[in-house]
């Protein structure tokens, strides 16, 4: 009686540890379906979300309790604009946006404070004239991992002649260095990544070349380029008579090391065979070390395809670890687009033509970011099926072997939308959880599975909502906190964002 008694309190206890705290903001009625937003992150105690209503741009802060505090209008930003980002640190943000005026695309910033408030700017960072069928989303911005270096970056196609151009500016957005080049370029057989750049104000990039639009890369190639440098300097990755797809590019500062993940082909380019891993010194750009591990027969018929492999595989994130080694965290994921004679056409996520590519460009593809798409603006042209399938979790040490593969198993696939579909993840060091929608009946309902430093997966109590009518969007999910995370929604046609402690 007594140890039934103590295994009782026991479970009470443990039960206990994994007890969440769910709060909800109100959502506004001007908030509908069709805003874009942008969650910040957390200033102090409060919450910080980009809010683009009717071309309306304004930043909202939340307190503790989610509740409203103010939100205040970005009127120095014109209504249309072609893009926005955000570099944020403890008490300020710089807000960085492009727009077009006539067949001018500028790209300009400010300062801002965490209540909304100006504190510089706008000031003009740069502009460009392009021709009138151009595209115009031309610039991008990244930054390093400790925020001490902001990189603007333009590419811009003309004549299968592309125009990069490249700004590194510290933490007080003063420019410490630039850089342009023109490159001949094969639009329907080359292919660029996005830009990564270093602690030191290094940038870098990688570049494939295919035999055709449609097939992987049979050729990767790496530049790179040091700060205050005339030139580029290039190292060719060797591919062994293998192909592959647009490497996963994260810098390791603490271990100094450029690392590079793809998942690369059988001699027939349809069918995955395992993981390209590359790692090059930051400091020793001749020195490259390269691994190809392969996948065990016996996982291949584990993946969830027509072809029963892992060929739907998408590079999401890299995970470091202090001592070397990373954590690489992919996607089953492809789509298919219904055209007007009732059939539906698969598309390879790679692919550059396909409706998933984002106004980059081809030649800026990235297929690993996940955005908002406002309900009722599909341009695609037909309608599109998505399906993000099973979480695919890789563990690879300092050396570059694969110690550990692990899944979590997923099925989910949409119409038109895929703001639902995939999953979000919070690191709290001592675990990683997985968020996502199981029940694509009852979009409430949030499935939370944590992969431990140990390699074992445990399922979490279900996050829910005792309203059936709240549908969560966990893939625009936001680590806010070390054990916070906060979690868009859509209720009643209005969007509104819940914070979750675990």
């Amino acid at each position: 009686m007594k140890s039934a008694f103590i295994l009782l309190i026991q479970l009470l206890l443990f039960s206990n540890c994994f007890c969440q705290k769910v709060i909800y903001t109100e959502p506004q009625k001007k908030d509908n379906a069709s805003m874009k937003f942008e969650i910040l992150g957390k200033f102090s105690s409060d919450l910080l979300v980009y809010k683009n209503v009717s071309r309306q741009h304004s930043i909202a802060v939340y307190d503790k309790d989610m509740q409203l505090v103010s939100e205040n209008n970005f009127d120095f930003i014109p209504d249309k604009i072609i893009d926005i980002d955000f570099v944020c640190y403890a008490d300020h943000f710089f807000v960085i946006y492009q727009y077009q005026k006539n067949n001018i695309v500028f790209c300009a910033a400010a300062d801002v404070a965490v209540n909304g408030n100006v504190i510089s700017g706008p000031f003009m960072l740069e502009s460009t004239s392009i021709s009138f069928l151009a595209n115009n989303k031309i610039y991008a911005t990244t930054y390093s991992e400790d925020k001490s270096k902001i990189l603007l970056y333009k590419r811009y196609i003309k004549n299968d002649q592309l125009d990069f151009m490249a700004v590194v500016f510290d933490a007080k957005f003063n420019a410490v260095d630039s850089f342009t080049q023109k490159i001949v370029i094969n639009q329907h057989k080359e292919m660029y990544s996005d830009v990564a750049v270093d602690n030191d104000g290094h940038f870098i990039f990688a570049q494939t070349f295919k035999k055709n639009a449609n097939s992987p890369a049979t050729a990767l190639k790496v530049f790179f380029h040091q700060l205050h440098k005339d030139s580029l300097l290039t190292v060719n990755i060797p591919l062994e008579d293998k192909a592959a797809n647009m490497p996963l590019i994260k810098i390791d500062n603490r271990n100094k090391k450029y690392l590079f993940n793809a998942f690369y082909y059988s001699e027939n380019e349809r069918n995955i065979e395992g993981l390209l891993s590359v790692s090059i010194g930051t400091n020793q750009l001749d020195t490259c070390q390269t691994s190809f591990n392969a996948f065990s027969s016996d996982r291949k018929s584990i993946g969830s395809n027509v072809n029963a492999t892992y060929d739907n595989l998408i590079p999401k994130n890299i995970i470091l670890r202090k001592s070397g080694g990373f954590m690489l965290i992919a996607e089953d994921f492809y789509n298919e687009t219904l055209y007007d004679d009732n059939r539906w056409n698969r598309y390879d996520p790679y692919n550059p033509y396909m409706p998933y590519s984002s106004s980059n460009g081809y030649y800026m593809n990235s297929p690993y970011y996940n955005s908002y798409r406002p309900y009722g603006n599909n341009f695609d042209q037909g309608r599109s099926r998505y399906y993000y399938n099973n979480i695919f979790i890789a563990d690879v040490d300092s050396s570059l072997q694969t110690t550990s593969i692990n899944e979590i198993n997923k099925r989910q696939y949409d119409t038109d939308n895929d703001n639902n579909l995939s999953f979000g993840f919070m690191n709290t060091g001592k675990e990683i959880h997985f968020m996502f929608i199981e029940n694509a009946q009852d979009k409430s309902l949030i499935t939370d599975n944590a992969l431990s430093t140990n390699g074992n997966i445990r399922k979490f109590p279900i996050i829910r909502n005792e309203q059936r009518n709240y549908e969560f969007m966990p893939k625009l999910a936001k680590q806010v906190g070390s054990n916070m995370i906060v979690v868009p929604f859509i209720y009643f046609n209005k969007i509104g964002f819940a914070k979750i402690e675990l």
